[in-house]
């Protein structure tokens, strides 16, 4: 089972490449790229979160900064997580882009910040 887990998860170069479009931004296409296999490999269960994750930055690469006191590392990239909540493992992802960007993603003049970014992640 484990072994089976591990190849649903991977992603080869050709995957990448056929995925990737031109003009997007890395951090995004990565993004959306780990979350087509999660839900390859994963079923969700019973009990789902919608949650906040912070990816610490490191100094390499300056897009989609954000600054968050009340976070462990408050310096960095932040996801709008689903998340399996007996297993913790992250089922879905994606990367708050601001204010400005957020009001241009699909559902959000029907529904709002709350539930378009639930809407999206599911």
């Amino acid at each position: 089972m484990e072994a089976e887990v591990i190849e649903d998860l991977r992603v080869n170069e050709e995957f990448v490449c056929d995925y990737l479009m031109e003009g997007y931004d890395e951090v995004i296409d990565l993004t959306e790229i780990f979350c087509m296999k999660w839900r390859e490999a994963f079923k969700a269960g019973s009990c789902i979160v919608i949650d906040e994750t912070m990816i610490g930055w490191s100094g390499v690469h300056s897009g989609r900064l954000m600054f968050i006191i009340r976070k462990p590392t408050p310096l960095g990239i932040l996801l709008r997580t689903l998340c399996c909540g007996i297993t913790g493992i992250i089922l879905a992802a994606e990367v708050v882009e601001g204010k400005e960007m957020d009001q241009l993603k699909a559902w959000f003049e029907e529904y709002g910040h709350t539930t378009a970014t639930t809407l999206r992640v599911t």
